[in-house]
């Protein structure tokens, strides 16, 4: 039992000293990777939705493997051949996830992966052509964006925002008008007692003169 216990950290140890062996260590290479940006865009023109992944800065020296969940596609793109590598995704009606996998294709590190980098597209918003967000002025709230992340909102809480948007956007005038409607009680009945409690102070007054 002792045999296969030391026989099996024997082989444990040797694959984790191979695993650090080959980690990259090229200085180089490593600042290059960190250069690369990865930016996610969406092309809001309703005639065409679809988000777009770009990768810039790819260096000579590195590979850029680029693989969605949906499709299960894997495209690869050489630094020799290009510096930006660009992906659309026309699928709207899920999240499709990204993995962007930096590779080495030069020295000592050829083939090891240098960094990782994972992008969600946005899934389309079935408000952003509802009534009110087809109104010109109402176009650029946030939840008549074709991308908006409505998760959790159903028609219910769209109506709520949309009756907050349409209180944020009401003339002060007609606010004012509104909660003077609403007080209007509060208003009328101090404003008679105070006129009546005139009245009778004028009245003692000129009786008071009288005498």
């Amino acid at each position: 039992m002792k045999k296969v216990v030391i026989f099996l950290s024997l082989i444990f140890a040797l694959f984790t000293f191979k695993v650090n062996l080959f980690a990259c260590t090229d200085d180089k290479l490593l600042s290059v990777a960190k250069k690369i940006e990865v930016r996610l865009t969406e092309n809001k023109d309703f005639k065409n939705l679809y988000s777009t992944i770009d990768v810039f800065n790819i260096d000579k020296n590195l590979d850029v493997v680029i693989k969605e969940d949906y499709n299960n596609t894997k495209n690869t793109y050489s630094g020799k051949d290009v510096n930006v590598a660009s992906v659309d995704e026309e699928n709207i009606m899920v999240n499709v996830n990204y993995t962007i996998e930096v590779y080495s294709n030069n020295g000592t590190c050829k083939g090891e992966i240098l960094r990782t980098e994972k992008v969600t597209t946005k899934r389309y918003n079935r408000y952003s052509v509802s009534d009110f967000c087809m109104i010109e002025k109402n176009k650029n709230e946030d939840i008549c964006d074709p991308f908006f992340d409505n998760t959790g909102i159903d028609n219910a809480s769209f109506q709520q925002i949309v009756e907050e948007i349409k209180e944020e956007k009401k003339p002060f005038i007609n606010k004012l008008l509104e909660v003077l409607k609403q007080n209007i009680l509060f208003i009328i009945i101090p404003f008679v007692l105070g006129c009546s409690f005139y009245v009778i102070l004028i009245r003692k007054e000129k009786k008071h003169k009288r005498r």
